[in-house]
């Protein structure tokens, strides 16, 4: 997997897209890699 990952909610009745860069694969698997920069966007407000 490459490029950013996208995530689709609703947001007060609209639907919106918040881009999520992944990290660098540190071979713990694609799970902990989507997990992962998840957690870090949210740490660093990206």
């Amino acid at each position: 997997m490459s490029g950013p990952m996208t995530i689709y909610h609703d947001v007060a009745g609209e639907q919106v897209q918040t881009v999520v860069p992944l990290i660098e694969n540190s071979g713990k698997g694609l799970f902990y890699k989507k997990c992962r920069s998840f957690l870090d966007a949210i740490a660093n407000g990206d």
